[in-house]
């Protein structure tokens, strides 16, 4: 019996229940585990730095279509964006270490588009030299005293009638600009000489700055 056994062996459990094994587990046929190896983690596909604030950027591929998103963090919470080539997500990338750089993560949770509104809004404003919130509220409050009518269009009206007028102008210089400008409109003689009249009375009676007429010295 000194040959070599190679065949399957019947175990006998208890309840005649029955266990197949097969004997081949030594040098020539070694046991697989059945414990699936763990995958290797992949790191960023790059990094874009920005003083010391790091971005990384990863490298995604669903169903054949590759992406690129970037990952930061923001209050313990972390943020993802994805965009669909390198360079959109290494522009993104950057302005993000930018903006955690200078400490305003904020502005990132602006997407792109609203993100560049902001910006061009913000340089608009600055160049006129008007804070950007003023300017808003500017905006509004002629929007809703214009109603439907166009702000380009009252402006230039305004323009047109009161634009030679100084901040400080005296009450004879703003009543001898609006009489030149009502003659230029075509105002007919007669109505432009009782235009005079009064105005002419209401400039000696109020020699000094526009801007120190009340209401009451209009009234009298």
């Amino acid at each position: 019996m000194g040959g070599k056994i190679d065949a399957s062996t019947t175990i006998h459990m208890q309840g005649g229940d029955k266990w197949v094994t097969n004997q081949k587990n030594n040098a020539n046929f070694p046991v697989k585990s059945r414990v699936p190896a763990r995958k290797k983690k992949r790191g960023p596909h790059m990094l874009v730095k920005f003083g010391s604030a790091t971005v990384p950027v990863y490298r995604s591929d669903s169903g054949g279509r590759i992406r690129f998103v970037i990952s930061h963090y923001r209050h313990g919470k972390r943020l993802r964006k994805s965009f669909p080539t390198l360079e959109a997500a290494k522009k993104e990338a950057l302005l993000v270490a930018q903006q955690i750089q200078s400490g305003m993560q904020h502005v990132t949770d602006l997407k792109p588009h609203e993100r560049e509104a902001f910006l061009t809004a913000r340089q608009l404003s600055d160049s006129a030299g008007v804070p950007l919130i003023s300017a808003l509220e500017d905006y509004l409050h002629a929007r809703q005293l214009a109603g439907a009518e166009s702000l380009a269009a009252m402006a230039a009206e305004y323009r047109k009638h009161f634009g030679g007028i100084i901040r400080r102008a005296t009450v004879p210089e703003v009543v001898a600009h609006m009489l030149e400008s009502r003659k230029q409109d075509g105002v007919g003689a007669r109505h432009l000489s009782q235009m005079r009249s009064v105005l002419s009375r209401f400039a000696a009676a109020h020699p000094g700055q526009i801007l120190d007429v009340t209401s009451s010295d209009i009234d009298t």
